[in-house]
């Protein structure tokens, strides 16, 4: 079984990805104002100072440790609670296992004392420490970070090292220390009593203060550099530079629970997101976990547990599975990760094994020459929902925000409630189409099972929780994923659509758009990865014939570009097509942009730690700036081990590893209120060795894009094929229906790119609504109008758009 622990971004926690994942899944959920707390039987009295979950989620093992050496575990999701022998009376307030499934566990706290674990929990006994201070915090280190295997921090300015299984302390300070987080193998930050802030960029060896003007005690930081302390004090650690969080209390805060972003404190404080969530007590509550997608715990003083099971309504995973793949999209923008397990991309569907362990994308630019990244990937920094065009974003926490599927010829709810305006439902522009013979708009089958769902990075807080987190580009995503049970061609196939908007009002200039992958195909340390750069196909294949899961002749698995970013070149013998709808739209005057870059990691340590390195990695050069260099060729390179593992020619993978990949395009310019689509298929192929397994990758990549280029014309299920260029003239067209009641559809048509204004009028003149103020590339659009909220009568509708005006009338009948 693989290893659960993973790293994010050079930081390397106990079940961290693990938990992140989670933490993600719950910014795509609606918040219950009012959920129902109980109180457990602990069957003790002691405080309980903090609460763990070995495992990923509530079916494993939960501990609970306290005052008086109490030592609490539940195997049955905290039904019932058994007391552990602790072999000591000391108050105990910290506690971690080396790898989450592991048997190998440190409990700490009062007067220095350490207990170990070497069976999973079940057996304690007291080790040396070396120190009589009181321990709060313990964090285990990369495990590659040899010799030293765990941190802890104290009382009295006490840092210990566990060094070749023996502890060793030192005073760094004279304050007391909280919590201590590690960022990589040799970034640390402490955080202690009146405000105190330590970080260390040599593992431990020198530490200098961060001056954070606040007199409170700081009880804890987690990695992404969030403290939470007294007096309802929050704030983020940028660059040395500290961002204030609101809390909206002024009760003492303890803990962070980092998977799902909620905190615990003084006086029964909940925040959910640093919103106030009701629990009915008034006790301090010490700490907080929650994994399952609905069950929260929190312990406190006097022996308290208090249990939810309706924290939050799940609304934003979904499961794509209509052929031989399963993969689990959420809408965030993460996919190829289940939502309580390990991997999210299954193949062959039902046999337990994943190819796949998180997919994401990055989005960077410069905004009046600032770095501005969006990350995807293990956690998101979007949310559900779109910006608006004072540049609010709004939708987060509704149900309407969730990801919809449609499953051909099943007239379910995510039909009916299909997110587009034309269908009286919310405008969140899912594809949709008017059918003649009905004389009615309908939802656009894609295939035989399709996913819409839109979100944006326009959320200010959504940026508080990743490492390389910067000012929002404001950018709305609507995205679209779909996959066919047939032909046999395109069962091992899914296709994903991504439209990018600009939604500020700045342009994005050098802007870079990659995909992001961790492949972890079957076993994870026995991966390579290469890029076919004619095909434009990223992929990870197995370094050895035998794969533990796969085994023999173990499967191949990348991303295909089937559509790239456009770039105008005026040149009428360009051309590019892409659907809209069930209309396959050509593009005069346009090509495709060629593919940027493929970067390679072997493992975590040399991913980008900040943003910089990260925009650094997207624009496909190493952390620091520098290029590539191809060892075959010893010239710069962007395309990391673009030879051949199959004839053995060029740069390949001359060692096994835990792989990811960043590929992507750039640099683009775009200017507010512009578009750019691009069209990604995920493709899996096994063939009769592990490097056959490519070669049949690179057959079935070239089949999916064919089978896009040819508009699936040997599909039965599919998009109707009418084709549709792009306009001469200005054209503004009837609404349809008219009369209407109480929606209409607007078309129009602009053959240059301009500012396009469409507003709504009364009989008298007054303007009632703007339907569209915004930057357009030449094109045709279609515009819904709801006039749910107007009374009967006439109406007009006005385009300008450059030097053209017209206007037409239209009315309304209740």
């Amino acid at each position: 079984m693989k290893r659960i622990m993973k790293k994010i971004a050079g930081k390397d926690f106990i079940t961290l990805k693990i938990l992140s994942i989670l933490f993600i899944l719950v910014l795509s959920t609606k918040i219950i104002s009012q959920p129902v707390w109980t109180i457990q039987n602990s069957g003790t009295s002691n405080d309980l100072n903090k609460i763990y979950l070995k495992g990923y989620n509530m079916s494993h093992s939960l501990f609970v440790i306290g005052d008086n050496g109490t030592i609490l575990r539940s195997i049955n999701s905290g039904t019932s609670w058994q007391k552990i022998n602790s072999n000591t009376t000391a108050d105990l307030y910290t506690i971690g296992f080396r790898d989450n499934f592991g048997d190998t566990g440190y409990c700490a706290g009062e007067g220095g004392v350490i207990i170990k674990t070497t069976d999973g929990g079940f057996n304690w006994f007291t080790i040396p420490s070396a120190t009589a201070s009181t321990i709060k915090d313990l964090k285990f280190t990369n495990s590659n970070a040899v010799p030293m295997s765990a941190v802890a921090v104290g009382e009295n300015g006490t840092l210990l090292k566990l060094i070749n299984g023996i502890w060793e302390a030192v005073q760094i300070d004279t304050a007391d220390l909280n919590s201590i987080a590690i960022e990589n193998n040799t970034r640390f930050t402490i955080v202690g009593n009146s405000g105190l802030i330590l970080r260390s960029t040599n593992s431990g060896t020198n530490w200098v203060r961060i001056n954070s003007n606040i007199s409170n005690d700081l009880n804890q930081i987690s990695y992404s550099s969030i403290v939470i302390g007294d007096s309802g004090v929050a704030f983020q650690i940028q660059n040395n530079n500290i961002n204030i969080i609101n809390t909206n209390t002024v009760n003492n805060l303890y803990d962070r629970n980092l998977n799902y972003d909620i905190v615990c404190g003084a006086s029964g404080t909940i925040l959910s997101f640093f919103q106030p969530i009701p629990t009915n007590t008034n006790t301090n509550l010490r700490s907080i976990v929650k994994s399952d997608i609905d069950n929260c715990f929190a312990v406190g003083d006097n022996g308290l547990i208090i249990y939810t099971k309706s924290f939050y309504v799940s609304s934003g995973t979904n499961e794509l599975n209509s052929n031989n793949i399963s993969a689990w999209f959420k809408n965030n923008g993460i996919f190829n990760h289940h939502p309580l397990g390990d991997g999210g991309f299954q193949w062959p569907k039902g046999e337990n094994k994943y190819a796949r362990y998180s997919s994401g994308h990055y989005l960077g630019a410069l905004v009046n020459n600032e770095i501005r990244v969006s990350a995807v990937s293990y956690s998101s920094e979007y949310l559900p929902g779109y910006t608006a065009q004072s540049g609010t974003p709004h939708g987060n926490g509704t149900p309407e925000y969730k990801i919809y599927k449609l499953i051909h010829n099943v007239n379910d709810t995510d039909r009916i409630k299909w997110p587009n305006s034309a269908l009286g439902n919310s405008d969140q522009g899912a594809p949709v189409y008017f059918d003649s013979s009905m004389m009615t708009w309908k939802p656009v089958d894609y295939g035989n099972q399709t996913m819409f769902y839109s979100y944006t990075d326009s959320y200010p807080q959504s940026h508080n929780y990743y490492n390389t987190s910067t000012a929002p580009l404001k950018a709305d995503i609507k995205q679209i994923n779909f996959s066919f049970n047939q032909p046999e061609k395109l069962k091992n196939v899914i296709y994903q659509e991504y439209r990018i908007i600009n939604r500020s009002n700045e342009v994005w200039n050098e802007a870079y758009f990659n995909f992001y992958s961790d492949d972890d195909l079957g076993e994870s340390q026995n991966d390579a990865e290469g890029i076919d750069t004619n095909l434009r196909l990223a992929y990870t294949y197995n370094f050895t014939q035998t794969d533990y899961i796969y085994g023999n002749g173990p499967p191949a698995v990348g991303n295909l570009i089937v559509r790239a970013p456009l770039v105008y070149t005026g040149n009428s013998n360009d051309t590019v097509f892409y659907y809209e709808g069930k209309n396959k739209n050509l593009k005069i005057g346009y090509k495709e942009m060629s593919l940027n870059s493929t970067v390679i990691y072997h493992d975590d340590s040399f991913e980008p730690s900040n943003y910089t390195q990260t925009y650094n990695a997207i624009r496909g050069f190493k952390n620091d700036g520098n290029p590539h260099i191809n060892p075959v060729t010893n010239q710069p390179t962007k395309f990391m081990y673009s030879g051949d593992p199959v004839t053995g020619n060029g740069w390949i993978k001359s060692n096994s590893g835990d792989m990811r990949f960043y590929q992507g395009f750039g640099p683009m310019t775009i200017n507010p209120g512009d578009t750019q689509i691009i069209v990604m298929a995920q493709v899996i192929a096994k063939g009769s060795s592990n490097l056959n397994s490519i070669t049949k990758l690179r057959e079935a990549a070239i089949t999916a894009k064919e089978y896009y280029d040819n508009y699936f014309t040997d599909v039965v299920i599919g998009i109707n094929n009418s084709v549709t260029s792009l306009p001469d003239n200005f054209v503004l067209n009837q609404n349809y229906p008219n009369p209407f009641n109480p929606v209409t559809n607007i078309n129009y048509k602009i053959p240059n790119a301009d500012i396009v204004n469409l507003k709504i009028f009364d009989i008298s003149g007054k303007e009632i609504a703007t339907l569209v103020n915004q930057y357009q590339q030449p094109g045709s659009y279609s515009v819904v109008f709801n006039g749910n909220n107007f009374s009967s009568g006439v109406y007009f509708y006005k385009l300008t758009a450059g030097k053209f005006s017209g206007t037409k009338r239209m009315m309304l009948i209740k």
